[in-house]
């Protein structure tokens, strides 16, 4: 019955997407764990899980099995956005057949057990099971961060339009709500060199994003292009190698992997 309602429940299963799914093995239910959910969190927890229909049913939480992601940054503000409260979790032996909603939320369920460790003091362990393989995670609320997000984003439209001082402006708000954010500091970094070729306070902006991120590929490549732009050949080729070590190593801090693959001229890395 639960994989009946999961196949049917689903907001991506209309014909138009020709989505399709099958268990490549039996799945269990994790018993003990959803007996947990359904004891010891808030009436009005929100769930993301794969499951969302079966985590429903046997829990009475209200669960969702996607949000908008492609980085740990944009995860995230996408739980927070979403008022999601906790994560589950669990294995799953969904095989996707076809259907790009599904494919995508495959992708994001791939790296979500990546995303969650990097960022300490945004996602507590509240409950795990090691014999059914489940880990429960308690969404920390953080409104700065939201707001600052979302100056971010607004900032990305002002550049767009090659607003250069509004986007700015709207980083220099984004980081006194949220000093430690590598994205902004980043997206400052390029800023700057785009509009004055600032390299001196863009090299400092990318600097401490690397810094609080020792993974953020993006602003290795950035730093490995500025220093290769003013005439420091040997620091480009070290934050180049560094930016391609890291982008190996798994899903991107903040940027679209893919794109930033693509910039590296690494589209064999998986």
């Amino acid at each position: 019955i639960a994989a009946i309602l999961f196949l049917y429940a689903t907001p991506w299963s209309s014909a138009s997407d020709k989505i399709f799914l099958r268990e490549a093995h039996s799945y269990r239910i994790p018993a003990k764990t959803l007996a947990w959910i359904r004891e010891s969190t808030p009436q009005d927890a929100f769930i993301l899980a794969i499951r969302a229909s079966t985590l429903h049913l046997y829990t009475g939480r209200f669960s969702i099995s996607e949000v908008p992601a492609a980085d740990v940054e944009s995860f995230r503000y996408a739980l927070l956005k979403n008022g999601v409260t906790h994560i589950l979790v669990a294995p799953s032996r969904l095989m996707v057949l076809g259907g790009k909603n599904f494919q995508d939320m495959m992708m994001l369920w791939n790296h979500t057990d990546q995303w969650i460790p990097v960022w300490h003091g945004t996602f507590e362990k509240v409950y795990e099971n090691a014999a059914e393989g489940t880990l429960l995670y308690r969404v920390i609320p953080d409104a700065k961060y939201h707001a600052a997000y979302e100056l971010c984003q607004s900032a990305d439209v002002d550049f767009g339009r090659r607003d250069w001082a509004a986007g700015i402006e709207k980083l220099k708000r984004a980081l006194v709500l949220y000093p430690p954010f590598p994205g902004a500091l980043n997206r400052y970094g390029m800023a700057l060199l785009a509009s004055n070729g600032d390299h001196k306070s863009a090299e400092m902006k990318f600097l401490e994003a690397v810094r609080l991120c020792p993974t953020f590929s993006l602003a290795m490549l950035n730093l490995s292009r500025m220093y290769r732009q003013a005439g420091s050949p040997r620091l480009a080729q070290k934050y180049l190698e560094q930016a391609q070590q890291t982008i190996r190593q798994g899903p991107s801090w903040s940027g679209d992997r893919q794109t930033i693959m693509k910039c590296l001229e690494l589209n064999h890395v998986r």
